[in-house]
């Protein structure tokens, strides 16, 4: 019998990763390259990713590219709950955003991550909330001093 799990939660790779591997020898991580397209690496590591500098790339793309969109606002959402979490913010992500649009990256955050109608509403995304995103984003890589973000 043969059978796909794919995750982007690096600790379930990670115990599954560690479970299987005396069965097969056979994980692997699909990425994106700008030439090749989607392809499959062999993973011979227990700890695969980081997934956060893989979402910070992404948004730094989007942004340097002015192709926000509404995924975007999402993967800003998971990298602040991560770091909330990794930084034991009792208040939560919204506490880690500081600069002057926080209160509306908030909303626009929140709204986004919660919408009913996500799967067939556009993508969209108004210049005042993009502006927001690149401001507040920025201002989070800069405060929480972020490596990878030069």
């Amino acid at each position: 019998m043969k059978f796909v799990i794919a995750t982007h939660h690096a600790l379930f790779f990670n115990v599954l990763f560690n479970s299987l591997r005396r069965k097969t020898d056979r994980a692997y991580i699909l990425a994106i390259d700008p030439i090749a397209g989607w392809t499959l690496a062999r993973q011979s590591k227990d700890s695969p990713f980081s997934y956060h500098l893989g979402i910070i790339k992404d948004i730094q793309e989007a942004i340097s590219a002015n192709a926000i969109e509404r995924a975007h606002f999402n993967q800003f959402r998971a990298l602040l709950e991560k770091t909330a979490n990794f930084l034991g913010h009792t208040g939560g992500w919204g506490d880690l955003l500081v600069g002057p649009d926080a209160a509306l990256v908030t909303k626009v955050l929140n709204l986004y991550s919660h919408d009913r109608f996500a799967d067939i509403d556009t993508f969209d995304v108004a210049e005042e909330f993009r502006e927001a995103f690149r401001s507040e984003f920025q201002e989070f890589l800069k405060t929480f001093r972020w490596a990878a973000a030069s």
